[in-house]
């Protein structure tokens, strides 16, 4: 039997202590397994995130491309006269967008001053 080896499996039954070692193992692994499927869901939950705000920028140059415009934040002084509303802007003092008062915008005024008919008809007479 000179040279040739081969190993064998044998049966051996477990000490007290090796079954102690053996599920302090697994309990370990397990542990262990239980991080990383949080540390792979918190990943990929990152991940997902980053791309729908990715998808939303996409969405929003595909739209501005489709119309040939995009909208802009402007900062405007709203002036209330004659039964009409102006959207004037702060910078270039430009009148952006002027429309008829709604009756709610109305209301509000008529909390300042006399109701808004009679502020209107004052307004009107005074034009």
């Amino acid at each position: 039997m000179d040279g040739l080896t081969k190993t064998l499996w044998q049966r051996h039954t477990l000490t007290e202590k090796e079954r102690l070692q053996l599920g302090a193992q697994m309990a370990q692994a397990e542990a262990m397994i239980r991080g990383k499927q949080d540390e792979l869901k918190s990943i990929t939950d990152s991940l997902k995130a980053d791309i729908s705000a990715q998808v939303a920028i996409m969405h929003s140059c595909a739209e501005k491309l489709r119309s040939g415009f995009s909208e802009l934040p402007k900062e405007c002084d709203v002036a209330y006269a004659k039964g009409m509303v102006k959207y004037v802007d702060k910078d270039t003092g430009e009148i952006l967008e002027e429309r008829p008062m709604t009756e709610e915008e109305q209301l509000q005024l008529s909390e300042h001053r006399e109701d808004a008919e009679s502020a209107i008809r004052r307004e009107a007479a005074e034009g």
